[in-house]
């Protein structure tokens, strides 16, 4: 299944359930009419690019293109502005998912594009069946040679690595906050994670150690995957962290350190994860 699919599923189990939380909050059933009608101005197969920092709207966007059956080029919203011209020029998207911040910061490239905007057309369709092989996501990246060259995921395949990811940890009634960007790997992990289990995701635009530990308190979250650096930023912050049942560090070196220091503040221990970039995969 693709995330779309994931999603259609639980908006017809669980419509009233919440989905999203952040600058506003959303149900299943609200953010599937939402990302329906977006997609609804979409064409199967055109490639998406989406360029947007983190939130309720970009979050939407990104399943919508999914919904559509798009090919989603997604790229860190703070891509330098010479391979954000690679990227456009050699992926040539249909169109452009970019927020206030990132088109005001690379508007002399992004103006030779067609750039997002909330479209007239309002229908509610049903999420496109990719088929077994067919592209949904595309990430680009700089491998040992040197050179950034496209990595293309099929969509259901993704659809599944979050199910085998949401099939090892081994939890359930997800709630989670995504702390990283949702271009990222990672991000979408902790998407494809949520969706798998129906749960919730608090949407945060930029890391703030404070507002976070504030937040996984006030919704008694019980799932937390993310970067080294942002366990050292906890370690540093007064408060408790008691309702985390897991806590899963990748995508950078985990020093014992952050282990232990992590481990004394908080009474949690961090579990490390391997291989998200290069396979999609999970590892203990």
């Amino acid at each position: 299944m693709s995330f779309a699919n994931l999603l259609y599923e639980w908006y017809k189990k669980k419509p009233s359930a919440t989905f999203l939380l952040g600058d506003t909050n959303l149900n299943y059933e609200d953010a599937t009419r939402e990302i329906s009608s977006i997609a609804s101005n979409i064409s199967q197969g055109e490639t998406i690019v989406h360029f947007e920092f983190n939130s309720i709207k970009s979050v939407l966007h990104y399943l919508a293109a999914f919904w559509a059956g798009a090919k989603i080029v997604s790229v860190d919203p703070l891509t330098s502005a010479e391979d954000l011209k690679f990227i456009l020029e050699d992926s040539q998207p249909d169109r452009i998912f970019a927020d206030d911040e990132t088109y005001s910061r690379e508007k002399n490239i992004l103006k030779e594009y067609r750039i997002w905007k909330d479209e007239t057309k309002n229908e509610f369709i049903k999420p496109y069946d990719y088929m077994e092989n067919e592209v949904g996501l595309i990430y680009y990246y700089a491998g040992i040679a040197g050179r950034t060259m496209q990595v293309l995921h099929s969509a259901n395949r993704v659809g599944l690595n979050s199910a085998s990811l949401y099939s090892a940890i081994n939890l359930h009634n997800i709630s989670t906050i995504l702390t990283v960007p949702l271009a990222h790997v990672l991000g979408n992990s902790v998407l494809g994670i949520v969706l798998e289990d129906g749960g919730s995701l608090y949407v945060m635009k930029k890391f703030d150690a404070k507002q976070t530990i504030d937040i996984i308190n006030k919704y008694s979250m019980n799932f937390l995957a993310t970067v080294p650096m942002v366990y050292d930023a906890l370690i540093k912050e007064n408060g408790k962290l008691d309702s985390l049942e897991l806590c899963i560090s990748t995508a950078a070196p985990l020093f014992p350190s952050t282990i232990n220091g992590f481990k004394e503040k908080f009474g949690k221990d961090i579990v490390q994860q391997y291989g998200f970039t290069e396979g999609l995969v999970i590892t203990f």
